[in-house]
């Protein structure tokens, strides 16, 4: 679900622009993940209850998926998204209607989001 929102919004900013490569779009999704997770961490980890569990998860994952990350990075700051000044403006503002989203979810609700959350970082980051 967390990903849901952010690829969603993100995908409209490669409307009308050069498509790219299948490699180019995995890592771009690499790094659309990448942008998230903070934010996922700082929501998630009071609602687990084990925010240490959850920054452990993402650190793995990040180590496993910098280069990915990095040539995602690269990917999205060559076609910025339609309509914005900067990826870093862009990013922002999806970051900002994420939390907001994801913050004024109902308690169970959000509660479930995080546990499947976690549990799909943590397999990532062992097999990416």
């Amino acid at each position: 679900m967390t990903m849901a929102l952010l690829l969603l919004a993100s995908a409209n900013a490669w409307a009308d622009q050069k498509q790219p490569t299948d490699a180019e779009l995995s890592d771009w999704m690499i790094y659309l993940r990448s942008v998230g997770i903070p934010s996922t961490v700082k929501i998630c980890g009071p609602v687990l209850q084990d925010e240490a569990r959850l920054q452990g998860a993402s650190q793995a994952w990040f180590l496993l998926n910098q280069a990915s990350v990095d040539r995602g990075h690269a990917v999205a700051a060559s076609q910025p998204p339609k309509g914005w000044q900067s990826l870093e403006d862009y990013n922002a503002a999806m970051t900002q209607d994420f939390e907001t989203k994801l913050g004024n979810k109902p308690g169970p609700e959000k509660l479930k989001i995080c546990t499947d959350y976690l549990a799909l970082l943590e397999k990532r980051a062992e097999h990416p």
